[in-house]
């Protein structure tokens, strides 16, 4: 209704409009009754007009990208809304016909992450399928379809090393995406009892350096710091000596491999793998990836067992989410 209120008012004439309004705002009052006071507002319906109708001029695609959670909880109760408690201020929730919806980008880069991973798997499986299939069939070396036959073990191994190196990445860069989120969203929710020099650090920037980023390593180290209530330092990486795993093998091995994977050059690592080294670092890395968000999360958030917003980063429930979305492309080809 929000939708096609809106296409009247811009596309109708002031007599359409002044005949139609009262009807018009008798379906409004209709429809918003039962929303205030299932979310009672914390201003002015008027203020909250006022508030929307700006928003909307700012950026009038909010109808495709939402808007965000911290933007309502300052408008209105949202305790009766089912969301979780430690969904960042920058979450967006769908609104008009995309309503029900919500995202935000670490949850993307964790999805397309998951989604390469169980790509990687299920090209993995088919090459052993197609190579005992062969094995069973006789075709070796000596047999006169071997070369035909070989060639479809080759692009299999190449899809296994395609998606497994394609799921490091993509972990790697849900990590980075994620450590930012958690600073961004601590500046949103707190920024008036935050100095300015912790607002640069929790953006990812020098405090002394002007327009210097600090980088992931820094990162971690220094915004949980900044969020922790005892502002103590649970984790140390800039200390050789004092990093511990899983920080250790992600930063020392999988923080080469991606970048060689991401701009590669004869002197960095080697990603000339084969499909069984391939698909062991990619289940290696699913599982590290995740140990090092949880940990970074918990030392941000010590009561906390892990993000509920994120499925409190449980491999099994991401998994089977990523295994569903294949299966529905599938029916569809």
């Amino acid at each position: 209704m929000i939708i096609e209120t809106k296409a009247f008012f811009d596309t109708s004439s002031q007599i359409d409009i002044a005949n139609k309004i009262d009807h018009i705002e008798l379906n409004i009052e209709e429809m918003i009754g039962p929303i205030l006071q299932r979310f009672p507002p914390k201003v002015s319906i008027a203020n909250i007009a006022t508030i929307f109708n700006n928003a909307y001029l700012e950026n009038d695609q909010l109808f495709e990208t939402g808007l965000t959670i911290g933007f309502l909880d300052n408008l209105m109760d949202l305790s009766a809304f089912k969301w979780y408690s430690d969904m960042p201020y920058q979450y967006r929730i769908a609104i008009g016909a995309h309503k029900g919806n919500g995202g935000i980008e670490e949850d993307f880069l964790l999805k397309d992450a998951f989604v390469f991973y169980a790509k990687a798997q299920r090209a993995y499986r088919q090459l052993l399928s197609h190579f005992d299939k062969l094995s069973k069939q006789g075709i070796n070396i000596s047999h006169p379809n071997y070369h035909d036959a070989y060639k479809g073990l080759v692009d299999l191994k190449y899809e296994v090393a395609t998606y497994c190196r394609l799921t490091v990445i993509s972990f790697f860069s849900f990590i980075e995406s994620f450590v930012n989120s958690i600073g961004h969203n601590y500046i949103l929710r707190f920024k008036s009892i935050l100095t300015d020099k912790e607002i640069l650090t929790l953006r990812g920037m020098h405090r002394d350096k002007e327009g210097s980023y600090l980088n992931l390593k820094q990162k971690i180290e220094k915004i949980h710091q900044i969020i922790r209530s005892d502002k103590k330092q649970i984790i140390n990486l800039t200390d050789i000596a004092q990093q511990k795993e899983p920080f250790k093998t992600f930063f020392d091995y999988y923080e080469a491999l991606r970048n060689a994977s991401v701009h590669f050059s004869p002197e960095k690592e080697n990603i000339w793998l084969g499909p069984e080294e391939w698909i062991t670092k990619a289940n290696s890395f699913c599982d590290l990836a995740l140990k090092v968000g949880l940990e970074i999360w918990v030392a941000c958030y010590p009561n906390s067992d892990g993000p509920a917003y994120l499925g409190k980063l449980n491999k099994e429930i991401h998994l089977k989410i990523a295994e569903k979305r294949l299966a529905n492309i599938d029916v569809l080809k």
